[in-house]
């Protein structure tokens, strides 16, 4: 991770061009990357305790601008996690890790602790640092001459691999982008483009004029009325895998159902009531019958539609 010694925060995306690169078989020299995030959460996996103390003991990250004509340091653990861990828990009781800060060339120093806690602590740190040089996490890139790679600064970490001497020269240009500025654009790109979707640039109800609520009723016909089957047919399809304790899933008892009415002779309605009667179940057991049917209620009549609301009874 570049600057890990900024007092602010470390740079949010890296951007390496390769201005003049060598290219063809005689192009030995790869750039290494590594998903640090994923490399983090599964050491909280397979050893706890080594990726809670990484993440608990803060280190001094710092910098003298090479020549010790001035100075930078910023405090910070290896493995940082997101502010607020009820939102960011994954399913596996794992912490969300939020970034990586690990340099081999910025410090990194850790407090002055008990003989016991600096003993675990740099057992973490080599067990954590053995998995980021590991080939399993290695992607390799050679780089095109005029190629471009940005990542996320925070999250990959990268290197290079040695140059041999047919490479010849190698120009990699760097430079760094702050998250603020790139989401502060897109938000700003984004409220322009919903803009340029209406008639006229309307902010609230009041302000829209006909032509607006003509053009939304147009697009509620073509990206909602016309789905609305194949949405249909897409719920039900994703029920293939759930039995919920039966031998047969709630695709298949849908289908089944729907079968025996249309052999039965039953009426179209009868069929089609019959095939999506339990789409909503996996959503609300209690109430499922009653979601299909004001679902379909626009196309079925009173009758089918007071059955599918009753049908669990």
């Amino acid at each position: 991770v570049d600057n890990t010694y900024r007092i602010d925060t470390p740079p949010a995306y890296q951007l390496l061009h390769a201005i003049d690169h060598c290219s063809g078989p005689d192009c030995f020299v790869h750039n290494l990357f590594v998903d640090g995030v994923r490399v983090a959460t599964d050491l909280c996996k397979s050893n706890r305790e080594f990726f809670d103390v990484l993440t608990s003991t803060v280190l001094r990250w710092e910098n003298n601008g090479g020549d010790d004509s001035s100075f930078l340091f910023r405090y910070s653990p290896m493995i940082e996690l997101e502010e607020q861990p009820g939102d960011g828990e994954s399913t596996d009781s794992c912490p969300k890790v939020q970034s990586i800060s690990f340099s081999a060339k910025s410090g990194g120093y850790a407090p002055n602790l008990p003989r016991n806690e600096l003993d675990l602590f740099y057992s973490a740190k080599r067990a954590f640092s053995a998995m980021l040089h590991s080939e399993e996490y290695t992607i390799r890139v050679q780089l095109e001459p005029g190629g471009l790679v940005i990542f996320d600064n925070r999250r990959v970490l990268h290197s290079r691999s040695s140059i041999a001497d047919t490479d010849g020269d190698r120009w990699l240009q760097g430079c760094y982008l702050n998250r603020d500025g790139i989401y502060y654009q897109y938000e700003q790109l984004r409220r322009k483009w919903t803009m340029s979707l209406t008639e006229t640039p309307f902010r609230n109800l009041k302000q829209a004029v006909r032509a607006d609520y003509d053009k939304m009723g147009v697009e509620y016909d073509r990206e909602v009325s016309k789905k609305t089957l194949d949405n249909l047919i897409d719920m039900l399809k994703s029920q293939k895998d759930a039995y919920l304790g039966a031998p047969v899933s709630l695709m298949e008892h849908n289908i089944q159902t729907a079968s025996r009415a249309l052999r039965a002779g039953e009426d179209d309605e009868t069929v089609v009531i019959s095939l999506f009667h339990d789409l909503f179940e996996t959503l609300a057991v209690k109430n499922h019958g009653e979601l299909i049917a004001s679902m379909l209620a626009p196309w079925i009549s009173p009758r089918a539609q007071w059955a599918l609301a009753h049908h669990e009874i």
